[in-house]
C-alpha cells in the first residue's frame, strides 16, 4: 500500500473498514450487516499534531432505528486503544506519524481488524453487548443501560 506519510493511516483505516464491508457516508464509516445495530467508525486527526484517534460508535437499533448515526451521538462509544488495553501505548505510537514505527501498515491493519472484530462479537446479541460492556470498562447511554439492565453512576 503507497501513501503519501500524511495520508498512509487514513488509506489503511479506509482500506480495512472497506474489506471489513463498512460503507462510507460524510466522514463516517457505517456496517449496517447486524440487525441488532449499526457499527461506526470515524478517524480523527488531533489539532496539534499528527496524532490520529479512531473512534467506534455502536448504535443499538431496539432502541430506535438510525441509518447513519455519527458516533458520538451512539449508545456505546470507545476509542480502538480502548479495545487494546495492553497495548495503548503501542497503538498511540502507530497513529502518531511523528512517531517512527516499523511496519506501521501491517500492525495498523491487524489492529484495526482485531478491533471490528471485537466489536462484531461484542454487539451480536443484547446479552453478549451487556457482557461486552462490562467486560471492556464502557460507557454506555442511560437508555441503553437501563434496557441492558446496567447500573449507571449518577453524576
Amino acid at each position: 500500500m503507497s501513501a503519501k506519510p500524511d495520508n498512509l493511516i487514513k488509506t489503511v483505516f479506509q482500506s480495512v473498514l472497506k474489506d471489513n464491508g463498512f460503507l462510507k457516508k460524510s466522514d463516517g464509516w457505517y456496517y449496517h450487516e447486524m440487525d441488532s445495530c449499526v457499527m461506526v467508525a470515524n478517524l480523527q486527526k488531533s489539532n496539534y499534531g499528527e496524532q490520529y484517534y479512531i473512534n467506534f460508535g455502536i448504535w443499538w437499533n431496539a432502541l430506535g432505528k438510525v441509518s447513519y448515526p455519527k458516533h458520538y451521538q451512539c449508545h456505546v462509544g470507545c476509542r480502538i486503544e480502548e479495545l487494546h488495553p495492553k497495548s495503548e501505548k503501542e497503538v498511540e505510537q502507530l497513529l502518531d506519524l511523528d512517531a517512527p514505527h516499523a511496519d506501521r501498515v501491517g500492525k495498523l491493519t491487524i489492529l484495526i481488524n482485531g478491533a471490528i472484530n471485537i466489536l462484531r462479537k461484542g454487539c451480536a446479541t443484547q446479552k453478549s453487548l451487556k457482557e461486552f460492556i462490562k467486560t471492556e470498562k464502557l460507557l454506555a447511554r442511560k437508555d441503553l443501560s437501563k434496557l441492558l439492565g446496567i447500573k449507571v453512576e449518577e453524576d
